[in-house]
């Protein structure tokens, strides 16, 4: 990790079922359940199926193999959280790839990878990450905060990183207003605190 810190929980990622896990541990937890642990991605991940992943019925009915349902796709990591924080955690790519990331969702706010990190603390943030592929369509006519890697990145502290990510692909939204970004749709920070360095953004960006 990038704190020195070594008695820290580290989870080894290195496959769509496993990412499916976290964003579904965070999204149910009643707590900080990914404050102070590091995700370590350790392989590229294939997310082509998240074409039509269907939210009703989880992520493994027959429905999930066809166009068949709402193909709602990647449910974004801290999306749906009874906490208002959202992800607290550290991910770290290690220069490794998501391929392929579908999001089609009716929803209003913080839609990206990763949904919201709200006044994140301590060693919390994203490194060495890249998607490559991100295909991003929100519906409705009120969504906001719209990135291809995070959808809103609020109030970080100076320990938080965002540093050696990117994102490449498309968005669209569909609402007639809100924020959208290739990286983040709607970025606060306070003076040199979470800043984001060395990242880029390729993406055809289109809104309603």
């Amino acid at each position: 990790n990038l704190d020195g810190d070594t008695s820290d929980t580290v989870y080894l990622i290195s496959s769509l079922s496993e990412l499916l896990w976290i964003t579904e541990t965070v999204s149910n937890s009643v707590s900080t359940w990914s404050q102070g642990k590091i995700f370590l991605q350790t392989a590229d991940i294939d997310a082509s199926e998240t074409q039509y992943w269907d939210d009703a019925g989880g992520y493994d009915d027959p429905e999930d193999a066809t166009a068949a349902g709402n193909n709602e796709g990647w449910l974004p990591i801290g999306l749906g959280t009874t906490n208002t924080k959202g992800f607290e955690g550290f991910y770290n790519g290690d220069y490794h790839r998501i391929l392929n990331l579908h999001i089609k969702r009716n929803i209003t706010d913080d839609i990206g990878f990763i949904s919201k990190m709200n006044s994140p603390g301590g060693s919390a943030g994203v490194v060495r990450f890249g998607i490559i592929g991100g295909d991003f369509t929100v519906l409705g006519n009120s969504a906001n905060n719209i990135g291809g890697v995070m959808g809103k990145y609020y109030n970080p502290s100076t320990g938080t990183k965002f540093d050696q990510v990117f994102f490449e692909g498309r968005i669209e939204n569909q609402s007639t207003s809100g924020y959208v970004g290739g990286l983040v749709g709607y970025f606060y920070a306070g003076s040199n605190q979470g800043t984001i360095k060395n990242s880029y953004a390729n993406v055809d960006i289109f809104g309603g």
